[in-house]
C-alpha cells in the first residue's frame, strides 16, 4: 500500500510555529455519540464535494434511523434528493474491516427496499418531528425558493429504488485492511452505491494537557488526501460550541452538481454504454421538437423531454435520457395526471402512453407502487435474475418512431382536455 500523504497541522502566532500533536481517542468524553453529534450539527465537516459531487451540499436529516437491520448512525440528503449514509467508528472500538463494511452495506440494502413514505415515516419517528413529510419540510427550510420539490421527491424515490447511496465510514483512524477492502468493493461492477472513507484526525497543541482540541477531516485514498475544514473546540468539549473554518475550493474541474450540458451528457452516455446509444440520444434530441416536445430540460443526470401546455404553463414529463443509458423518471407523467383536477378523470391518457412505450421495448412492462398514503406507476424493464429497472435506451432504437408517435398521441389528447 502507498504511504498516506497526511501532513501535520501548524499553529502560527506572531511568526512562531507550533506543531500540533496527534492524539488517540482515549478521552471518554469523545465517543461515537459525540462524533455523530458533531457531524450532525456540522455536516460541512465531511468533504462531500471532493468525495462525490452529486452528494455535495447535503444536510443532516436524522440520527439513529432504525432500518430493521440496525440503526443508521446518520442520514443526509441534498437538494437534488441524493442520500448519504454515515457509519461512525472509533479506533478504540475494534472491529474487523469486513464487519464494518458489511454493516453499512446491510443498512443500505435495508433502506433500498423502502418507499418514500416509509422513509418519511421512519424519519418522523426517529427525529420526533410532526410534519407530514419531514424530508420535504427540512429541504424547503434550508434550500428555500431555489428548491425543486418535484425533482427532490422523485430523486429520493429513485435513490431508494436503485439503492444509489453514498456510504461513508467515518472514524478517528482508518485501518489499512479497511482501505484495501473498500478499494476492492469500488472495483466491483453493478454496485448501486459509492463507498468512501473519511478519517477524523484529532490534535492538541500540548498532548498532555486538556487544551483546545483540533479536528481535521481527511479523505482516505491511496494517492492523495484533501483537507477541507479545521474545527476548533473549546474545552469542555461540546459540539454545539464548535467554530468551523472552510477552505474555498478552487480546484479546476470540480464543478458543483447541476444541469449536465448536452455535450457532457453525450460523452458520459457513450462512456457508460456505447456509440450506438449515443447516436440514438442525439437523434432523439434533434427530432423531439418535431413531436410535441417543446422543452428539453437539462438536469444533472441527463435531459428531460417535456411538453409544456402554453395556456396553463403545465409541463408533462415524457421521460429522462439518463447518462446510464436508460429512460428514467417515467412516473412523473403519472403524477401530473393525479395532481391536476382537470386531468385526474383522464388518467387513461397516461396509461395508454405507458402501454404504448412498454410495447416498444421487449421485456418492458409497468409497475404500480403502493405506499402508506401514495400510489404511483412507472414503466420498468425486467431481466431474469435482476431487479426491475428503467428501460434501456438501446431497446427503443428499433421502434423509435413508434415511441414518438405515442408521445404525439398523448399530447394531442392532453390538448383536447386542457384546450389548445
Amino acid at each position: 500500500m502507498a504511504e498516506r500523504q497526511f501532513a501535520t497541522p501548524l499553529i502560527m502566532r506572531k511568526g512562531k510555529c507550533t506543531e500540533l500533536s496527534r492524539i488517540s481517542v482515549t478521552d471518554r468524553r469523545v465517543d461515537e455519540d459525540w462524533l455523530q453529534e458533531l457531524l450532525f450539527k456540522h455536516p460541512h465537516l465531511i468533504p462531500l464535494h471532493e468525495i462525490e459531487g452529486l452528494f455535495a451540499d447535503s444536510i443532516p436529516v436524522v440520527r439513529e434511523l432504525p432500518t430493521g437491520a440496525g440503526s443508521i448512525d446518520l442520514l443526509y440528503v441534498n437538494s437534488h434528493g441524493h442520500l448519504t449514509i454515515v457509519e461512525t467508528k472509533l479506533w478504540r472500538n475494534p472491529e474487523a474491516a469486513t464487519q464494518v463494511v458489511a454493516q453499512i452495506i446491510k443498512y443500505a440494502s435495508a433502506l433500498a427496499g423502502w418507499s418514500y413514505e416509509e422513509l418519511a415515516n421512519a424519519v418522523r419517528k426517529a427525529g420526533l418531528t410532526r410534519g407530514k413529510d419531514p424530508l420535504l419540510d427540512l429541504a424547503k427550510g434550508v434550500y428555500g425558493s431555489k428548491f425543486d420539490q418535484g425533482e427532490f421527491r422523485s430523486q429520493v424515490k429513485e435513490s431508494l429504488r436503485l439503492g444509489r447511496f453514498l456510504l461513508l465510514i467515518v472514524g478517528d483512524h482508518i485501518r489499512e485492511d479497511l482501505e484495501e477492502l473498500t478499494e476492492f468493493l469500488q472495483q466491483t461492477p453493478r454496485l448501486g452505491f459509492t463507498l468512501a472513507l473519511v478519517e477524523i484526525a484529532l490534535f492538541r497543541e500540548h498532548p498532555k494537557t486538556n487544551d483546545v482540541l483540533f479536528v481535521q477531516p481527511r479523505i482516505v485514498a491511496r494517492t492523495r488526501e484533501v483537507t477541507r475544514a479545521v474545527v476548533e473546540i473549546k474545552v469542555p468539549i461540546d459540539p454545539s460550541k464548535v467554530d468551523v473554518t472552510i477552505k474555498e475550493d478552487k480546484s479546476p474541474g470540480r464543478a458543483r452538481p447541476g444541469p449536465m450540458p448536452i455535450d457532457v451528457f453525450l460523452n458520459r452516455l457513450e462512456e457508460e454504454t456505447d456509440k450506438r446509444t449515443r447516436q440514438f440520444a442525439e437523434w432523439v434530441l434533434k427530432e423531439a421538437p418535431q413531436h410535441q416536445i417543446n422543452k428539453i430540460e437539462l438536469r444533472e443526470a441527463g435531459p428531460v423531454l417535456k411538453y409544456v401546455h402554453e395556456a396553463s404553463g403545465t409541463d408533462f414529463n415524457f421521460g429522462q435520457l439518463h447518462y446510464e443509458g436508460v429512460l428514467s423518471a417515467t412516473w412523473y407523467l403519472y403524477y401530473r395526471f393525479e395532481e391536476i383536477k382537470e386531468l385526474r378523470p383522464h388518467l387513461r391518457i397516461y396509461r395508454d402512453y405507458r402501454n404504448d412505450v412498454a410495447r416498444c421495448i421487449p421485456g418492458a412492462s409497468w409497475l404500480r407502487h403502493k405506499g402508506p398514503k401514495e400510489v404511483w406507476e412507472e414503466i420498468v424493464y425486467r431481466e431474469k435474475g435482476k431487479p426491475d429497472g428503467s428501460p434501456p435506451l438501446v431497446k427503443l432504437i428499433p421502434r423509435k418512431e413508434k415511441w414518438f408517435a405515442a408521445i404525439d398521441k398523448a399530447v394531442k389528447r392532453i390538448k383536447a382536455v386542457l384546450g389548445d
